[in-house]
């Protein structure tokens, strides 16, 4: 999008954009196009491109305010920019980045204190490792940290249990009855991998699982959990959308 906002007879007549990954050889992705004075230009390419730079060029001259590039961060490059950040923080800082993951204090200071990590992979690899020092209270305290399965939480938990959302009150109380009578039996908070998982689908696992042992019973549970960490961390270090 090119900006003209504000510039009215000082606007430029035409722009043309070129693109680069190396900032040295160019290719023109757009000729020139007209664009208007005071105003949110759109200025269409024909098909998605990758680039690392981005060129505006103004014909024969004129004013912009901004110029505004759609796209998605390339995966390789956005995960070593966090890479970097994570490698980068203080422990106490690192302690929490890695517990919005986990909720599980031991699981994070292990997390923190495995930096510098050499890759985005290094740092997924080094997940699992970390879970296995777990006990049966670290367990708990993560599985704690995440809401009742059909109550609201933090932006993060309400995205993955977003197939809640559109469900009617004989089905939440329902979903309430059985995290009651799970936290009873077993506990702990009931907690499934909820991202793509319908309410009536999550409310049928439940009840499947009441008719495990508290052992059988962790095992799932943290299962699931690494399988919700994982997914977390693919989404905090860029190799998923958030």
């Amino acid at each position: 999008m090119v900006d003209t906002t504000h510039f009215k007879g000082n606007s430029p007549g035409w722009v043309s954009l070129d693109f680069s990954d190396d900032g040295e050889g160019w290719s023109s992705v757009v000729e020139s196009t007209p664009v208007g004075a005071d105003a949110l230009n759109q200025v269409a390419i024909d098909f998605p491109r990758h680039a690392a730079f981005v060129r505006l060029s103004i014909h024969p001259d004129g004013g912009v305010a901004r110029l505004r590039v759609m796209g998605r961060a390339d995966i390789d490059v956005a995960g070593a920019t966090r890479l970097a950040y994570v490698n980068s923080l203080y422990p106490p800082e690192a302690h929490r980045f890695f517990h919005t993951a986990c909720a599980s204090r031991t699981w994070a200071e292990e997390m923190a204190a495995a930096r510098p990590f050499a890759s985005v992979e290094d740092l997924h690899h080094r997940a699992g490792p970390a879970f296995d020092k777990l006990t049966g209270a670290d367990w708990a305290e993560a599985f704690a940290g995440h809401p009742r399965i059909g109550e609201r939480g933090d932006a993060t938990a309400n995205r993955e249990q977003g197939g809640t959302a559109g469900a009617g009150d004989q089905t939440l109380g329902e979903l309430a009855e059985v995290n009651r009578a799970y936290e009873e039996r077993f506990g702990l908070t009931y907690i499934v991998y909820a991202s793509g998982k319908t309410t009536e689908e999550m409310l049928a696992i439940a009840r499947t699982r009441l008719g495990s042992t508290k052992e059988e019973e962790i095992a799932t549970a943290a299962a699931e959990q690494r399988r919700i960490t994982d997914t977390r961390l693919r989404r905090m270090t860029c190799q998923e959308p958030s």
